[in-house]
């Protein structure tokens, strides 16, 4: 990827809005904006690992003499696992990101009508 391929970062520059309050959002909106959906996919993969392993222990008897489907099947399930676990992970964020939008338009369509709400100024650093 060269630096013209790179996606355009989020600005705001918008009069209503404080220059530190369009600083946080900007931070808030791209660190949203380029959430990957990985942890969750490797959360989603450690969890099916653990319970295949498990799973493998309590049935070992009956698997000993299968094993080649079971390793299979294992392996299926844990990348099923971690492509669902990612695609989830994504949908969240985008869920999040459309809920930010909101909340800063909502904010700026406020302030425009002069009822300014100071909870709804800015994302806390901490949101997410």
């Amino acid at each position: 990827m060269t630096a013209n391929d790179a996606p355009a970062r989020i600005s705001l520059r918008i009069q209503d809005l404080d220059p530190d309050d369009a600083r946080r959002w900007e931070q808030r909106l791209e660190h949203l904006k380029r959430a990957c959906g990985c942890g969750e996919g490797a959360a989603a993969l450690l969890t099916a690992a653990v319970l295949s392993a498990g799973f493998g222990a309590r049935h070992w008897q009956s698997l000993r003499t299968r094993w080649p489907g079971a390793v299979l099947l294992g392996l299926g399930l844990l990348c099923v696992s971690a492509i669902a676990g990612k695609a989830l992970g994504r949908l969240r964020a985008r869920r999040k990101l459309r809920r930010a939008v909101r909340t800063l338009s909502v904010s700026l369509r406020d302030r425009a009508r002069g009822d300014e709400r100071p909870s709804r100024a800015a994302p806390s650093p901490a949101s997410g």
